[in-house]
């Protein structure tokens, strides 16, 4: 049953019972049992209304069905500007958005926590915690396990997984990772790790680049306030390589497994290698680096191998070879002393024959292969005017040094001096001595060694 009042002060009441209309009403409908059915339509036949008047409201019953109304320049879901838990249609971009218009903040939240939230002011994201002022994104991650960011581009062939950009940077940092923890031990708190197994992967896995013409600051840079080491490489893939590459935090270096104490420090070989058909250097420089010594191959047919001695040497000592590279220390030259023999006493040597050397007594050296410089000083008596001898110098093998020959002058039974300084060659290690002997004459030579020095050259 319908009632109709129609009444001037009120408007218009339609029900299935008796009631008055609401004074702000022109029309109250009560029903309970019955709604209201307005215009139904397609999306084709509401878009073909001709000049639809404000307000205007229909039903659209296909696309994005509901309600619709006509607010004087476009057809809006009955719900205004809200967005649809199913999906929307027919957004526009340049007036369409999902925000606010006042300066309040964007919250997102589940399970009634919030879990993002914009920043009103500026573009300031925070995830899971509110985003600080001046930071464009604040991510706070509470479990123990998993990943702060998780980034994956696996079809990326020629870009970047990850690109930024900080173009006016002056006193801050392009990237920045900090953290408290008091306990980490394992994978760092950076790891860059590539995976793949291919021959294709020849790229490195961290490339740093300073491309600036003009720039002055370091490529790359560590500061290391703490005990430990400063910049360690593994080379077997392992986070406990025996022998890695060290850098510790007081800048010393260790290659090879060794405790880095020295600046350099290497268990293995080290080369030097010659570029553009020059070779290459060792320097060492004087304390106020204004001058250098230097060490350098010449060109050879083979590899030359040298042994360091296994001590320090003495005073006055010089590096010799065997000849074999074993180097050692020796004495540039032996001085054995003055013979104190008496004239006509024991030990004093005599020549009577002119087939047979006589060895002077005390006189004798021992000494390695190699080249010397011979000195020898003594006294020599001819008791006869007409006898003429030599003397030389007898090798470690036995053999006289024709070099080394010298005459001795005949004389009338007075003492003279006699001297030898020549360059031999010492064949093998052994004794070497100085003979003499009587070449013509009946007179006896008699010989008193003073002094036999030898000068090591190589």
């Amino acid at each position: 049953m319908c009632f109709f009042q129609g009444i001037k002060a009120q408007g218009v009441a339609i029900g299935n019972v008796s009631f008055s209309p609401v004074n702000s009403a022109l029309l109250e409908l009560r029903s309970t049992s019955q709604g209201v059915l307005v215009p139904r339509m397609t999306l084709a036949q509401k878009t073909a209304i001709v000049s639809p008047a404000t307000g205007l409201l229909i039903y659209q019953t296909n696309g994005n069905n509901g309600f619709y109304y006509f607010d004087g320049s476009e057809w809006l879901p009955f719900t205004g500007t809200g967005w649809s838990l199913t999906g929307n249609a027919g957004t526009d971009p340049s007036i369409n958005f999902l925000g606010t218009t006042d300066a309040q903040p964007l919250r997102l939240s589940t399970s009634g926590q919030e879990r993002l939230r914009i920043n009103s002011g500026a573009a300031e994201v925070g995830i899971g915690t509110t985003a600080s002022a001046d930071n464009t994104l604040d991510i706070l991650n509470t479990t123990t396990g998993g990943k702060g960011i998780n980034l994956t581009a696996n079809s990326l062939t020629t870009g970047s997984a990850l690109s930024i950009v900080s173009n006016s940077l002056s006193t801050g940092s392009g990237i920045r990772v900090t953290s408290s923890a008091t306990n980490l031990s394992t994978n760092g708190l950076v790891n860059f790790n590539l995976s793949g197994s291919n021959a294709s992967n020849s790229a490195p896995v961290l490339k740093v680049s300073n491309s600036g013409a003009l720039n002055t600051g370091a490529a790359f840079q560590i500061n290391n306030n703490g005990v430990g080491n400063s910049f360690l490489i593994n080379d077997d893939g392992t986070d406990s390589d025996a022998s890695p590459f060290v850098v510790d935090q007081s800048g010393n270096t260790a290659i090879g497994g060794l405790t880095a104490s020295e600046k350099l420090e290497v268990s293995g070989n080290i080369a030097i290698n010659s570029t553009g058909g020059a070779s290459n250097k060792l320097h060492f420089n004087t304390p106020n680096n204004s001058f250098m010594t230097t060490f350098k191959a010449r060109n050879q047919t083979s590899n030359i191998n040298y042994v360091l001695p296994p001590s320090q040497g003495g005073s006055n000592e010089v590096l010799g070879n065997d000849g074999a590279g074993n180097l050692s220390w020796i004495s540039p030259y032996n001085v054995l002393g003055v013979a104190t023999n008496a004239v006509n006493g024991n030990g004093v040597s005599q020549a009577t024959s002119t087939t047979v050397y006589s060895n002077i007594n005390q006189m004798s050296i021992s000494l390695s292969a190699g080249t010397y410089i011979f000195l020898f000083c003594g006294d020599v008596f001819v008791d006869n005017g007409n006898t003429i001898g030599e003397f030389s110098f007898l090798n470690t093998d036995g053999t006289t040094n024709t070099e080394s020959i010298r005459k001795i002058q005949p004389g009338t039974n007075a003492p003279g001096v006699i001297s030898l300084l020549t360059l031999v060659t010492v064949p093998v290690s052994g004794t070497a001595r100085v003979q003499f002997r009587r070449n013509s004459g009946t007179g006896t030579i008699t010989i008193a060694g003073r002094t036999f020095m030898t000068i090591r050259l190589s």
